[in-house]
């Protein structure tokens, strides 16, 4: 009677380690995965903060040049070019907050 109960948790032992060794692979996966996972998410973002701020600054040199060049129009020159100035100023500032919008999901993630 023993034996048979010795026997008994023995094999029960051995099943739960059997199934302990193959859960470890999948939980080694799913957390290889979730560093992927995080690692693209993390460059994605980076690389959309760089290509926002590049975009950004670029318009701002153009804002810039357009001010100046809209001083120098005459007042019927300036009516004219007002709403494309507008228009440019929005688009920078568009730029401007997806630059921040990037910026904090990164911070986000890597802090």
């Amino acid at each position: 009677m023993l034996f048979m109960y010795s026997l008994v948790a023995l094999s029960g032992v051995s099943l739960a380690v059997g199934i302990v060794r193959k859960k470890r692979p999948n939980v080694a996966d799913e957390t290889n995965e979730e560093i992927s996972q995080y690692l693209k998410e993390t460059g994605y973002w980076a690389d959309e903060y760089r290509k926002a701020q590049s975009s950004y600054q670029r318009l701002q040199i153009e804002l810039s040049h357009s001010i100046a060049n809209f001083h120098r129009l005459s007042p019927a020159q300036q009516q004219a070019h007002s709403a494309a100035l507008n228009e440019l100023t929005a688009h920078v500032e568009q730029r401007k907050q997806r630059m921040q919008r990037a910026q904090q999901r990164y911070q986000e993630l890597a802090y």
